[in-house]
């Protein structure tokens, strides 16, 4: 052993250890405003959120956040309580449970209530009394053992005759020696001297008809010997014979309810109250610009959860971790420089589009109030900023406004073509479809619906329209999407998940920006046709993306599969099925440097070789833990620079490193990480900086050649970085020492040399 630290200690003076991120490795980037629940342990604030949980230590406004990146099941957390010892309990949308020890930062789960058959599993909230943990969920009340970590009973049918309450447990209570439950549909009470709690004949259940202000009740809380309740209609007592409503709370919905200190205080979306003896509510604090959800406190002080903004402390102070400003995830594109945007929503309430820098988010709401459709790049490393009626505005690459265009000064008139194709929503409404560019001087933007005649293609130079094109005919088109290959021919979608299609558009739609198309002379023009169902082969009428790959082929995703068109000149005569995909909504496809290719679905995401021939991979919620934190993908990009992979989605982005990085065009310097290399190891190294196609040889100090990586296998994929196991050429760990990398294109040419050391434990 002290062989091995002096080795060590040498290695690590020679070579700065640098942090990275290793092949395979996922990270998941949420919103963190949105507070489900909060709870409150040794000077931090713990909150439960829809994008993963965070801490808040008090004494120095630190954060420390959580998602499946960071060991959660689930980003969408509903509840959160702290135990005594210094543990943690998380709950989720699906049913998980989540134990997170402070002192040891090791994570325990049980999936007991996420193998229930029930459709919605989601944990309401968590209590904790004595040794048990009382677990409201959708599947009913649970009670957890802390020192054992394990389910006892669940309780989940209320009350016997023609209609029992059924599970959707939001609170429960013990309280004169019974238990409450707090129900959606009403109030279940029982002896907890009763034998078999499971029998629903042991439960007495209250409802509006027994007095409550409403059936959905929220939040227990034990008042003296009175038991209040909260619900979505007022605030009702319970003095062990009736139930009856406190005075001037009728019609005003309440959230929760505590008892402070022997003090009683209940939470509105609007503002927290105390309730004296006499049962008056006096205002503690009322809420400006922002809904409460929850709230918790430490002593005297108290902290209120958020819908948007954190966590409220103090007077008017909200408190948040950086991150994106929602966890809507539209539309995603990387720009050259590695940068990640993403457009937030279509509808009203849109926050405008994402920035991140790998280092910090950013957030630009341009055009408002005009909802974010797309974020494209264009030509120059511009951003095309897409909205929903405000036309597109142009963004540089720094993030900075330049400009909008609308059909006030260029873009046509968007048209309603579910009714009379006449303009709505005003005289400049106006939505593109996106932007699009081959090369680096031209930007082409792709118009929805516009007016019978007008332009659907606008070319746009130096941010200024060069070139416009008509639709062939004076008929409205309802397009959704569109792609530009390198050929210079546009691509147009006709159905995405918010928009169904409509008969007139059941067809793929092809335009040539350069010269006439073999297969094209639709309406008369020889640069317009479209490919069908019934005449050339394409699986489904309804398009959701296409792609063109490094090859130049077009890759078309479908309701029901995947087309492939090898001749993009020549598509009518040119097109196939993608077989392994078949009868598979194909919602986005990306293409990474390797030419591979990355393709959403409902069912989570599918990695294919470049010819498709070879699934690579397939990830899911399920198989990655959460760290794909949605199977139902809207948009996938590729960082070709860093060779990662980006998934959106309606619950957070996620991203996922791969070997397929695009190649330097000249060796500038050879990059090994991790640098020293601990052996045995179940992550390789990276080699990284090199140019396609490249031979790589692992040289001793004595020039003994340890290992040969050609080309186009799966350690040395032919892109911009390769893998090296740690192993001979034998199939042995090599020894502890120095190591040269040599890289060299196959003519010898060009080459590089690393070296690395090597530790063997």
């Amino acid at each position: 052993m002290k062989r091995f630290i002096t080795a060590l200690t040498f290695f690590l003076f020679i070579f700065s250890f640098r942090a990275t991120s290793f092949i395979g490795e996922w990270k998941t980037f949420t919103s963190k405003r949105e507070v489900k629940n909060v709870a409150y342990a040794n000077g931090k604030i713990w909150a439960a959120t829809t994008g993963g949980a965070f801490s808040f230590q008090l004494s120095d406004s630190t954060f420390k956040e959580f998602t499946t990146s960071e060991g959660l099941r689930s980003v969408v957390l509903t509840a959160v309580v702290a135990t005594s010892r210094g543990e943690i309990f998380f709950g989720s949308n699906n049913g998980v449970l989540h134990r997170y020890s402070i002192a040891t930062k090791e994570w325990r789960y049980d999936y007991a209530l996420k193998e229930f058959l029930e459709p919605v599993k989601t944990i309401n909230r968590l209590q904790i009394v004595g040794d048990t943990l009382l677990i409201s969920s959708e599947i009913g009340l649970s009670l957890f053992s802390l020192t054992n970590f394990r389910f006892g009973d669940t309780y989940r049918i209320f009350g016997s005759g023609f209609s029992p309450k059924v599970g959707k447990v939001n609170a429960a209570l013990y309280a004169n020696g019974k238990i409450f439950v707090a129900t959606s549909n009403g109030i279940a009470v029982a002896n907890t001297s009763s034998i078999n709690l499971t029998s629903p004949d042991e439960w007495e259940v209250f409802t509006m008809s027994e007095g409550l202000p409403s059936n959905t009740v929220l939040s227990l809380a034990k008042y003296g010997t009175v038991v209040y309740a909260v619900t979505a209609n007022g605030i009702a007592m319970y003095d062990g014979n009736l139930w009856t409503t406190i005075a001037g709370t009728l019609n005003s919905s309440f959230l929760e309810i505590r008892n402070v200190n022997d003090s009683l205080f209940a939470l509105t979306p609007l503002a927290l109250y105390q309730i004296s003896s006499a049962n008056i509510l006096t205002p503690v604090k009322i809420f400006s610009g922002t809904i409460a959800t929850t709230f918790c406190n430490a002593g005297n002080e108290f902290f209120v959860g958020t819908n948007s903004r954190g966590i409220l402390l103090h007077a008017n102070d909200f408190y948040y971790p950086e991150g994106p400003v929602t966890n809507h995830f539209f539309y995603v594109a990387v720009d050259k420089n590695s940068t990640v945007w993403s457009s937030t929503t279509y509808d009203a309430g849109s926050e405008g589009i994402h920035f991140y820098n790998r280092k910090h988010w950013k957030n630009f709401n341009s055009v408002y109030p005009y909802p974010s459709y797309r974020v494209n790049i264009g030509s120059n490393n511009t951003i095309w900023q897409s909205t929903w009626g405000g036309g597109i505005a142009v963004l540089n690459a720094n993030g900075t406004f330049d400009t909008i265009f609308t059909s006030d000064n260029g873009l046509p008139l968007t048209t309603n073509h579910q009714t009379s194709c006449q303009p709505f929503g005003g005289s400049s409404f106006s939505i593109p479809l996106g932007a699009m560019t081959v090369g680096n001087d031209t930007t082409w933007v792709a118009s929805r619906t516009p007016l019978e005649g007008k332009k659907i293609l606008t070319a746009f130079c130096n941010k200024k329209i060069v070139r416009t094109v008509p639709f062939p005919i004076d008929e409205c088109h309802k397009f959704t999407d569109c792609t530009i290959d390198m050929n210079g021919v546009v691509w147009f979608s006709n159905t995405n998940f918010i928009e169904p299609t409509y008969a007139k558009d059941n067809d793929l739609y092809f335009y040539s920006t350069k010269h006439s198309i073999t297969g094209g002379g639709l309406y008369g023009s020889p640069y317009w046709g479209k490919v069908t169902k019934d005449g050339d082969g394409l699986l489904s009428s309804s398009i959701y993306c296409t792609v063109s790959d490094n090859d130049g082929n077009l890759w078309v995703g479908t309701d029901y599969g995947i087309n492939i068109i090898y001749n993009t000149l020549n598509p009518k005569n040119s097109i196939a099925p993608y077989t392994p995909l078949r009868d598979t909504k194909i919602t986005a496809i990306a293409v990474d440097p390797l030419n591979n290719k990355w393709v959403a679905t409902p069912q989570g995401i599918y990695h294919l070789s470049s010819d498709g021939l070879t699934r690579l991979g397939y990830y899911t919620v399920e198989n990655t833990d959460g760290k794909l934190v949605n199977n139902d993908v809207l948009s996938v990009a590729v960082d070709g620079n860093n060779g990662i992979v980006y998934f959106g989605t309606t619950d957070g982005l996620s991203s996922f490193k791969i070997s397929a990085v695009t190649p330097k065009k000249k060796f500038t310097e050879i990059s090994v990480a991790p640098n020293p290399f601990l052996l045995p190891s179940n992550i390789p190294v990276t080699i990284s900086g090199l140019i396609a196609n490249v031979l790589i040889k692992i040289i001793s100090v004595d020039g003994e050649l340890i290992k040969e990586l050609p080309s186009t296998t799966s350690e040395n994929p032919g892109g911009g970085i390769a893998l090296w196991d740690g192993v001979d050429k034998n199939g042995n760990i090599v020894a502890s020492g120095i190591y040269f990398i040599i890289a060299s294109d196959e003519q010898g040419n060009n080459s590089a040399v690393g070296k690395i050391a090597v530790v063997r434990k």
